[in-house]
């Protein structure tokens, strides 16, 4: 009877190797049975239901299962209307000053000590919480860690324990902060509106002076470039070109930056890289003249011929087209430095933004700067083409 008892008693179920709340959510359980690694993060009861596998269910209890499955994988949609609604109806009495000394908490500010509770320890002051709201006051314009519980990204359990916290919490009437696993988003009120308009008024302000600095520490660069020629006595007059011709692709870049702004700092930058731009221009067209000179000042029997020759055919290229073509490059080159004048006369003709553009002395006098300066530059481009 004993063997026969033994035989008749009930065996252990055999459980899932997916706890129930990993396999509604179907997502991948560790299989721990004092608990999986995901429902210990939520801190939700983790519990294994009697396995399936082999046993076949009769047709109307497959159906009812079917449809309880049903029912309850069907993710629960929150309306953010509903629930800004909800939240402004909130009583707010049972949210009395607790650790802030006094101040009066709003709805929002009760929602920006909760972002507070998040971020900081458990043990932190009264005066580490309140650092903590101004710099999320601060910082309204990038989005909250808060929109992800809205978004769908945290699970159905999340959402029913941080929604059972602040009902509980509400219910009781303690004062205390609660402490969700998700900070809930900070609503809109009055009282940012100001701050916020603010902020808009002065982002133009902020932009145009970031410009600004940009191009100043861009054209200072360019003057440390050219003064480093300047210093090692560059003379070679096709070295020169090519600095020349980037330094003023560079300027004029620059120029279209301050169309705009007009800043005073840069017009005067711009200005000190044209007078090394014409320093350059001065040093290499001297070098030029130089060595033409001591080749005229050659034997007449090395002097004919001391530039090489070359054809094709019977079209041959002399010393006296080697030296038009050198001019044409030459010219070609400067063509560069007298549009980057151009550019820069044309700013200085509007001025600042505070001057008046249609004042007719201090547009001549702004001229005046520039006219000698590109004086000196023709000067130099004649004495090359000759």
């Amino acid at each position: 009877m004993s063997d026969s008892a033994q035989g008749q008693a009930p065996k252990n179920p055999k459980l899932r190797s997916a706890c129930d709340q990993c396999n509604l959510s179907k997502v991948k359980c560790s299989g721990h049975r004092d608990g999986c690694t995901r429902c210990r993060n939520l801190r939700v009861e983790c519990v294994y239901g009697e396995s399936r596998v082999g046993k076949v269910q009769p047709p109307r209890k497959r159906k009812k299962s079917e449809q309880h499955t049903v029912s309850i994988e069907s993710p629960i949609r929150i309306d953010e209307g509903s629930l800004e609604v909800a939240l402004q109806q909130w009583p707010s009495d049972t949210w009395g000053a607790t650790s802030w000394e006094g101040d009066t908490l709003s709805l929002n500010d009760m929602f920006e000590n909760l972002d507070a509770t998040v971020d900081t320890n458990n043990n932190s002051s009264a005066d580490d919480t309140l650092d903590s709201m101004i710099s999320l006051d601060a910082l309204g314009s990038q989005p909250s860690p808060a929109s992800r519980l809205l978004s769908g990204s945290s699970t159905t359990s999340s959402r029913d324990s941080a929604l059972s916290i602040l009902e509980s919490n509400r219910n009781s009437g303690s004062s205390v902060t609660p402490k969700v696993p998700h900070p809930l988003p900070t609503l809109p009120s009055s009282t940012n509106l100001p701050s916020s308009r603010t902020a808009a008024q002065s982002e133009p302000i902020l932009t145009r002076s970031k410009m600004d600095s940009k191009c100043f520490l861009a054209c200072t660069q360019i003057l440390i470039t050219l003064e480093n020629y300047i210093v090692s006595e560059l003379k070679a007059l096709d070295l020169i070109l090519s600095v020349v011709r980037k330094a003023c692709d560079e300027l004029r870049r620059l120029i279209q930056y301050q169309q705009e702004s007009r800043c005073d700092r840069c017009l005067f930058l711009f200005v000190a890289t044209m007078h090394q731009v014409v320093e350059l221009l001065d040093a290499g067209s001297r070098c030029m003249n130089d060595n033409e000179d001591a080749h005229h000042d050659m034997p007449g029997a090395l002097n004919s011929g001391f530039i090489p020759s070359f054809g094709f055919g019977g079209f041959s290229v002399s010393a006296e087209d080697q030296r038009s073509w050198k001019v044409h490059l030459i010219r070609r080159e400067t063509q560069h430095v007298d549009e980057a004048f151009k550019c820069l006369v044309a700013l200085s003709k509007l001025g600042p933004p505070s001057c008046a553009p249609t004042d007719p002395e201090s547009v001549k006098q702004r001229e005046n700067c520039i006219t000698g300066l590109q004086t000196r530059f023709k000067e130099i481009c004649e004495r090359m083409f000759e």
